[in-house]
């Protein structure tokens, strides 16, 4: 009697989130003898952004041992690489075959170095990305992390004019945005225009959520201007209960944190304006008491640690303000030469616990390291400077745009586990 072709298994399954292994029966055998000709696993829902990752190590089993060596579900440039088995592995009566998925230890996400600079006298300003996928950036080190992202420079043709702007992914596209008062510039990593939105006011200060970018106005209009990033429309005005003018020279520092739109607008002030980005309601806090005219710029940021910082720079002096704690640590700044006053956000996020400089004025930048603060720190005095004068040459102009990303979660990387099982066989007689 000729063999007769089974189908063992075919399905799609959506499992839970889990770094625990999971055993996929495939089947059970009786009496029968089966020779098990053709094997696929694919782990359905990895996209791009889980490339380096995961490995989901996985096995063909009877009865407990492995048929050969373990296969990886994910490789480092391919976030999605299925098992394919072929050939005739026989099965003996009273079998159990499954497919194996061998567990794995959690592993952090931290995501991409992105910035958008000027460099020397150029007339546009260029972008520069390093993913640093599951590795540390405390273990990468801060002048590889820079270095890579200077590596491959991509050139945009639009302004170099920037107040203040953001990094950011979404829909899977690494976006770069920036405000030269005027309009909202969003670029792609190749240095490509995607939008020029024009404000329709004057907007010296924007930020970024998962969402929107908003641009704060120069004077004091009581809206924040919003343009949703995902769909790449314009999004109606968030009306919030007070405002005070963000203007083009010598302001504080902007940035979005934890669901509020946070601006300084006086380097001399320490006053900082918190705006409810769900309800609009504004109030005042004070974060850190660096204040002075000549005034570079702040940024927040999360270390490896999980300590959420306030990083700026102020004529002078460095300090670092722990946001949780509410604690403050200040040291005098490393630059050769002072600087003077800014007409941009001069203080930018590279990755966590990591912070670019620029010292536009006489064309120098340091990298501000916090990684050694954890939040048993009773104070987050331990940064260190260091200047990286020889690795790119900046742009001399205060206005020429200088843009981070965003880095305020180190977050566990989720190990995905939907999975496709297709087995076929023959029961052999």
């Amino acid at each position: 009697m000729a063999d007769k072709l089974k189908v063992l298994k075919n399905a799609n399954v959506t499992q839970a989130d889990s770094l625990d292994a999971l055993s996929i029966p495939i089947v059970t055998t009786d009496t029968e003898r089966l020779a098990i000709k053709d094997v696929q696993l694919e782990i359905t829902s990895l996209v791009a952004g889980d490339n380096g990752f995961y490995k989901y190590p996985s096995t063909l089993q009877v009865d407990g041992v492995k048929q050969g060596s373990a296969v990886n579900l994910s490789g480092t440039n391919t976030p999605s690489t299925p098992m394919l088995l072929t050939g005739s592995q026989i099965v003996g009566p009273n079998s159990v075959v499954t497919l194996e998925i061998e567990a794995e230890t959690s592993l952090t996400e931290y995501g991409d170095v992105q910035i958008l600079y000027v460099k020397g006298t150029d007339a546009f300003p260029t972008v520069g990305t390093f993913t640093m996928g599951s590795t540390s950036p405390a273990v990468t080190g801060k002048l590889t992390l820079l270095d890579g992202a200077l590596a491959s420079p991509k050139p945009a043709s639009t302004s170099d004019q920037g107040y203040s702007g953001c990094c950011f992914t979404s829909n899977e596209i690494k976006k770069y945005a920036y405000t030269n008062g005027q309009f909202l510039i969003i670029l792609d990593e190749n240095g490509a225009t995607l939008v020029s939105h024009n404000w329709g006011v004057t907007c010296y200060a924007m930020g970024v959520d998962d969402t929107y970018c908003y641009g704060k106005t120069s004077s004091t209009q009581t809206y924040l201007k919003r343009f949703n990033h995902v769909t790449m429309a314009l999004e109606t005005d968030l009306t919030i209960s007070a405002s005070y003018s963000y203007g083009q020279s010598n302001k504080g520092w902007v940035d979005v944190y934890d669901g509020y739109f946070y601006y300084r607008p006086n380097g001399s002030s320490t006053t900082v304006h918190k705006i409810n980005l769900t309800s609009g309601t504004a109030t005042t806090t004070t974060m850190g008491s660096l204040a002075q005219s000549e005034f570079l710029g702040g940024v927040i940021n999360t270390n490896v640690n999980g300590c959420n910082l306030l990083v700026m720079h102020q004529d002078q002096s460095i300090q670092v303000y722990d946001i949780d704690n509410q604690t403050e640590a200040s040291n005098s700044s490393n630059f050769p030469t002072n600087p003077t006053t800014t007409s941009g956000n001069n203080v930018i996020s590279l990755a966590a616990g990591i912070i670019w400089v620029s010292n536009a004025s006489y064309n120098s930048s340091m990298i501000i390291d916090t990684n050694s603060i954890t939040p048993t720190d009773s104070s987050p005095s331990s940064f260190t400077q260091t200047l990286t004068t020889s690795t790119i040459s900046l742009g001399g102009n205060t206005s020429d745009v200088f843009v981070g990303g965003k880095h305020q979660s180190v977050l566990p990387k989720a190990r995905k586990m939907n999975y496709r099982a297709l087995v076929s066989g023959v029961e052999v007689t």
